[in-house]
């Protein structure tokens, strides 16, 4: 990806939610799971401050596009639960957030 400004919200997407993420995780709530297990509390609000950081200035089919082209995120939670990326990220910011207090 071009812009480095989206790095920590990259690594994250990319390597918890792949294209393969279906095939070591039971679902996305055990990836992100995973991902707060083995991660350090400041790596986890790099990647929270990023995710937040995208609503600004995408929203709808361009947040997907930049999601899925992007920042390598293969999950698809409009196919899968019927909700937005937007929803998604927030339920994973939540969750990253609530297992840090």
């Amino acid at each position: 990806m071009g812009n480095r400004r989206f790095e920590n919200a990259f690594q994250f997407l990319a390597s918890y939610f792949h294209e393969d993420f279906g095939q070591e995780f039971a679902s996305p709530e055990s990836a992100n799971r995973a991902f707060i297990a083995g991660s350090d509390p400041s790596t986890q609000a790099r990647v929270t401050h990023e995710l937040r950081d995208l609503f600004g200035p995408y929203q709808g089919e361009q947040l997907d596009t930049v999601v899925f082209q992007e920042l390598g995120c293969y999950y698809r939670p409009g196919k899968h639960r019927g909700i937005s990326t937007r929803a998604w990220l927030e339920e994973v910011i939540g969750e990253v957030e609530n297992s840090v207090s």
